[in-house]
């Protein structure tokens, strides 16, 4: 991996713990970090297994595909704040250890296991959205029809929906504050699994605009865990085990997107992106991206730290993990405004080229109306299924 870009400046945004209580128990916890050892330092304690989690499932409303006897369960806390929450909903296959409220069907029980899980990541430019809307309008997938959430119970796989603390107009913390819920509430779930009768070594993350970065962030970045913190939660790996993305930003060093992502248009856009970007009708919103006030402060050392600690293409190497990525709604055109700005397909095409630099495996699609070889659904099924 590249270095470790968690530094000083970025300290107070670090993932807080004391969220989940233990059992009694000190087996390993699958899913954990784990460091290598050296003559000086010792092996981290083994992170004790948790109680149980009292669940209330229901049955869902929505489109479950094939499935049966699908257990749903919304607003599950992974947080201090009411947003840092998620639905899920788990396939008759899984096998939970959760002391529900509602009743397993003898089917449910049956031949249960612990079974692979995906997770989505809402967009909204992290200033709004919600994970409900997922159960309903699902992930667009420019290479396949039908509603997602079916099509991955179908297969036996749960799935989950997630959100994350957004971002007010005087915010100080920027974009890291909802990146760090999102790994914050994947270790939660890791810690958990056996509650929700997952397997926490075959998670992926799907993800549409402000979610498709975080999905990608999380990906490419080191692993957030901790393996000598107090608080297991904290020692729950951050990486997932593959990424799907669609309407992505290449990066949130924004700075980079004038030489990266649109180079091509380098001589229409003078004197510059970051001057049209002050321009723009909701430019200054990306000001809440790194919590400055000004476009001037992007150059302060502090401020370059932090664009670094979000830049994806920076954090890509050749040990992360593989990813599918499509931006084929927007036509390619002058991003003379924020929605061009964020989805244009050219931040596909920054990927794609990182990708193949580095040599991580990677399927990416961009320009309007081309379809990916593969869908989104069934790119993150084989992964977890290899």
């Amino acid at each position: 991996m590249n270095a470790r870009r968690i530094l000083s400046a970025l300290t107070g945004l670090a993932l807080v713990g004391g969220l989940a209580a233990c059992g009694s128990s000190t087996d390993s916890q699958p899913g954990s970090a784990h460091t290598s050892g050296t003559a000086d330092s010792r092996a981290a304690a083994p992170t004790p297994r948790p109680a149980p989690l009292e669940i209330s499932f229901t049955a869902p409303s929505f489109d479950t595909g094939t499935a049966s006897d699908v257990r749903f369960a919304t607003d599950i806390s992974c947080g201090a704040d009411r947003l840092n929450a998620f639905d899920i909903a788990l396939p008759a296959s899984a096998r939970t250890s959760a002391t529900t409220s509602a009743s397993t069907s003898a089917s449910a029980s049956a031949s249960a296991s612990a079974v692979p899980l995906v997770i989505y990541l809402h967009g909204g430019g992290f200033i709004n959205g919600d994970k409900s809307t997922f159960w309903t309008n699902g992930f667009d997938d420019p290479a396949a029809t039908g509603s997602a959430p079916a099509r991955l119970l179908s297969a036996g796989t749960a799935v989950a929906s997630m959100n994350y603390r957004l971002l007010g107009a005087e915010d100080d913390e920027g974009v890291i504050k909802p990146m760090t819920d999102v790994a914050r509430c994947l270790q939660y779930i890791r810690y958990h699994a056996d509650s929700f009768g997952i397997d926490p070594n075959r998670i992926a993350l799907l993800g549409n605009s402000a979610g498709a970065g975080t999905a990608l962030w999380l990906g490419f970045h080191d692993d957030l865990a901790d393996p000598d913190s107090t608080d297991p939660v904290a020692r729950m790996s951050t990486r997932p085990q593959a990424v799907a993305v669609n309407q992505t930003q290449a990066t949130y060093d924004i700075v980079r997107w004038g030489d990266d992502v649109f180079a091509d248009y380098a001589d229409q856009l003078k004197p510059g992106l970051m001057r049209l970007i002050e321009a723009v009708p909701d430019g200054r919103r990306m000001l809440a991206f790194y919590g400055i006030k000004q476009f001037g402060d992007v150059t302060r050392p502090d401020i370059v730290t932090y664009r670094h600690n979000v830049d994806m293409l920076g954090l890509m190497d050749a040990s992360d993990v593989p990813f599918w990525a499509a931006n084929t709604r927007t036509p390619e055109a002058l991003p003379l405004g924020a929605d061009v700005m964020f989805h244009h397909p050219w931040h596909a095409r920054a990927l794609s080229e990182r990708a193949e630099q580095v040599g991580l495996d990677a399927t990416v699609t961009w320009g309007v109306g081309r379809t990916p070889p593969i869908s989104a659904v069934d790119y993150v099924l084989r992964a977890l299924n290899r």
